[in-house]
């Protein structure tokens, strides 16, 4: 990772962007024939089974930092950028499969049949087995890209006024923002453009818990504009022009 953008300001492209499809394939998983390859001695091994829903196979330009409520225009953006920057980008919903879906998977072991319920305590452990699983898999994703865009928008973003906090109520975005804040950096001085190669979980029950949108006052703010100005740069220049806006 060399650095990260709050992207603002999409309104003036809106059109651009509503000329993408909004269509993506996704990743298809046996989810019954992945849990059971990961049982081993009655155990199940927490690595297999996280590359095989959360795989972290290659090295992408552009991390889409966004909303689950925005995933259309995170499809939409992750097009324009490949199309109009010939830039890879890394998007969960393209490569991973659903977290929910495997902890469905999970939660039968917890399922107590004589009392027709789930016992909660080891439920309560096995979904935070998986959002580690989750969390690991997001900071090596975050690795492996170069840049990050964060799509700061009403959906991810929210204020009770100009001079309130900014905050959030999705715990991914409160966590991507904050690997962004400690992740190693690169100098950026490769420029060579890799090859194209949550949510995964749900966000819950939105605006019962708000988080500091760590970092985000720090990360340089980029307008739509700005991006949209580097389409006609050949690659190096558009490398050298991003590198020169993070440093402003």
């Amino acid at each position: 990772m060399i650095g990260g953008f709050n992207l603002v300001e999409f309104e003036g492209y809106i059109e651009d962007l509503e000329e993408m499809s909004s269509s993506i394939t996704t990743k298809i998983i046996d989810y019954n024939e992945q849990f059971k390859a990961c049982i081993e001695n009655e155990e199940i091994d927490a690595q297999k089974l996280q590359d095989g829903i959360f795989p972290v196979l290659n090295k992408y330009d552009v991390f889409v930092s966004h909303s689950h409520e925005d995933e259309e225009l995170a499809i939409k953006f992750k097009k324009w950028i490949e199309k109009n920057l010939d830039m890879s980008c890394f998007l969960d919903k393209e490569i991973w499969g659903s977290g929910d879906k495997i902890l469905k998977k999970i939660d039968k072991l917890c399922w107590r049949p004589e009392r027709k319920v789930y016992d909660y305590e080891e439920r309560n452990l096995t979904t935070s087995y998986v959002h580690v699983m989750l969390c690991n898999a997001l900071m090596q994703a975050m690795d492996n890209c170069r840049f990050a865009f964060f799509l700061n928008t009403p959906n991810s973003i929210t204020a009770e006024s100009a001079w309130a906090e900014p905050k959030t109520h999705s715990p991914w975005l409160f966590y991507e923002l904050s690997v962004l804040k400690y992740i190693r950096k690169e100098s950026g001085s490769i420029m060579k453009s890799f090859p194209r190669g949550m949510e995964s979980l749900r966000e819950g029950v939105h605006n019962v818990m708000s988080y500091p949108a760590v970092n985000l006052t720090k990360l340089p703010k980029l307008e739509f504009s700005d991006l949209a100005n580097l389409s006609n740069l050949d690659e190096g220049t558009r490398f050298e022009k991003l590198l020169g806006l993070l440093r402003v």
